[in-house]
């Protein structure tokens, strides 16, 4: 269920993109005859707001996020599995503890009826997306550890691609595993 809420949004923020560039190309359409979009930069940055909150589940469960692991393919399967599920503990509580600040803060302005400066649109509707989308992150995460206390430590290579969080076999998996079977230094000297 929450995979295919991640899907929804992900097509959600899909569409605030397009609409992004909808408005851009027609501001910058109107300036060549003189007829600006109004409020356009301000549009534009409440839907890249609402881009981003929608899009936070999927990025995750792609593994679409950036991540240094100099040291981390060395260590053993036990130990990427024990630090990956601290890992999730640590971003769930950060995420549900934003989504819950996110939705204090939206209710807040919806009480004193605070409104973008040009348009006039109510800006606690972006935060209450945004508290939305750390939530729905902070489930998929906690999904994430679930599905890893349930693997055995010597089956886990590190970093649950996309499919196997659904059961499937992936690109991923496979180079995952590739990488981890080399030596740090297989290239040298080979000419590649």
């Amino acid at each position: 269920m929450i995979n295919a809420l991640s899907g929804i949004m992900k097509k959600m923020a899909g569409v605030m993109l397009i609409a992004m560039m909808l408005v851009t190309c027609c501001d910058v359409g109107g300036n060549l005859f003189g007829h600006p979009v109004l409020g356009s930069e301000e549009l534009v940055s409440l839907l890249a707001a609402l881009l981003i909150a929608l899009s936070l589940p999927a990025a995750h469960q792609e593994n679409a996020h950036i991540g240094v692991d100099l040291f981390y393919m060395k260590f053993p399967s036990a130990t990427k599995r024990i630090n990956d599920i601290i890992l999730c503990v640590i971003r769930a509580l950060f995420f549900e503890l934003m989504a819950w600040e996110c939705f204090k803060y939206a209710q807040d302005l919806k009480r004193i009826g605070q409104v973008s400066a040009i348009l006039e649109l109510p800006t606690y509707m972006i935060l209450f997306a945004v508290a939305f989308g750390c939530a729905v992150l902070g489930i998929v995460i906690a999904v994430e550890m679930v599905t890893l206390m349930k693997m055995k430590p010597d089956a886990y290579h590190g970093r649950l691609p996309a499919t196997l969080k659904s059961g499937g076999e992936s690109r991923e998996a496979k180079r995952d595993e590739k990488l981890s079977d080399r030596e740090p230094h297989d290239d040298i000297g080979r000419g590649k």
